[in-house]
């Protein structure tokens, strides 16, 4: 199966890479970092999934809970995963929110 895409590289190094797909009428970001459990040393496991959870309490701007609530209101979902050599994190929405 061949996918078509395209990729670029943002100015800080981030690798983007793009694939439309308009016979769904959704939107969905999925951002991986190549760090999982494989990376973390014997006696000192757990910080990948930490972190993957933290990800999701909130910050300075968005208050703990906060993000889930506006991602729902106009539709979204959100969930992210850790596994041995990676963490992501996705959100999909509809492509025109609900009003």
């Amino acid at each position: 199966m061949k996918i078509p895409y395209q990729t670029f590289t943002l100015p800080n190094g981030l690798e983007v890479f793009v694939h439309e797909d308009h016979s769904v009428p959704v939107v969905t970001l999925n951002t991986w970092f190549l760090v999982g459990s494989g990376d973390e040393k014997p006696g000192r496991t757990g910080f990948a999934h930490l972190f993957e959870h933290i990800m999701f309490m909130g910050s300075q701007h968005v208050h703990t809970g906060e993000f889930d609530k506006l991602l729902e209101a106009v539709g979204a979902t959100n969930n992210g995963s850790t596994w041995f050599d990676h963490t992501n994190y996705y959100e999909t929405a509809p492509r025109t929110p609900c009003r």
